[in-house]
């Protein structure tokens, strides 16, 4: 006879139904990254891509051994003591530089398509492209009201009757407004 001891039998965490489905589970997909907005793989605060990352673990292995070894902080300048110490800041000085044109080539796209955004648009066209939705969501209410005039008659029938009646007035309000600003 075997007695439960409460815990389970497998060596390991326990499987769950969300370990197991991971990629469909909504609270555990993956963010872009913050720096170049490419795919990332942390689900942490400080989202980043495998490459951001490996740029940002060069100059934090660079910066540990100046510090573990009394040197100087890193600084634009790539020359140092010994080849060793040249080779530390020369490759954190090429990742600074990668990552700093991620970061300002990012900001750019951003800054951009911001740009874009509030662009000022011609107010005719603005105005043709609101009147065109307003005669097309007025052509959807006119359809509307034809089936329900065909239906049976009832309280419920004369409800919506009026609901889309009123719906149609506001349309045709909004359709005079904007063909006077034209």
């Amino acid at each position: 006879m075997q007695l439960h001891t409460g815990s389970p039998s497998g060596i390991g965490p326990r499987e769950t139904r969300a370990s197991r489905n991971r990629t469909l589970d909504p609270r555990v997909r993956a963010l872009p990254c913050t720096w170049c907005g490419g795919k990332s793989t942390s689900k942490t605060a400080a989202r980043r891509c495998k490459r951001c990352r490996k740029l940002e673990l060069i100059i934090e292995s660079a910066s540990r051994f100046m510090s573990a070894n009394g040197l100087r902080a890193l600084d634009r300048s790539a020359s140092g003591g010994s080849s060793l110490e040249t080779k530390y800041r020369s490759d954190a000085a090429r990742a600074k530089k990668e990552l700093n044109a991620i970061k300002r080539d990012r900001s750019s796209k951003k800054a951009a398509a911001k740009s874009r955004r509030s662009a000022p648009q011609d107010p005719t066209l603005k105005i043709a492209k609101q009147l065109s939705e307003l005669l097309t969501a007025l052509a959807r209410v006119d359809r509307k009201i034809d089936d329900v005039e065909a239906s049976d008659v009832g309280g419920d029938r004369d409800r919506q009757l009026a609901v889309l009646r009123a719906r149609r007035v506001g349309f045709e309000l909004g359709i005079a407004r904007r063909r006077a600003k034209q």
